[in-house]
């Protein structure tokens, strides 16, 4: 699984078992996303931290698929990188 931004939205690029590709936009997130970095937990959720219009969002997937997009608050708005640490 590959996360990735494609003209300003998130996108899931992935592999199925016949080696065929595939490319979905993540429903539920806005556009304006510039930036990524992204943790997988044991129960399977993904946890994306993004740069979105210029402002700190968590994106995760809950345990039914459903995603969610939360803008960090007390944050300046100016993000332009970010980093992940998985400890």
């Amino acid at each position: 699984m590959i996360e990735a931004v494609e003209n300003g939205a998130l996108h899931e690029i992935y592999s199925d078992p016949d080696g065929t590709w595939h490319d979905n936009a993540v429903a539920g997130v806005g556009g304006g996303i510039s930036a990524v970095s992204v943790q997988v937990k044991p129960d399977s959720t993904r946890v994306i931290e993004a740069v979105e219009n210029g402002a700190l969002h968590e994106i995760y997937s809950a345990p039914d698929g459903t995603w969610h997009d939360n803008a960090i608050p007390g944050q300046a708005g100016n993000a332009t990188a970010l980093s992940f640490n998985l400890a």
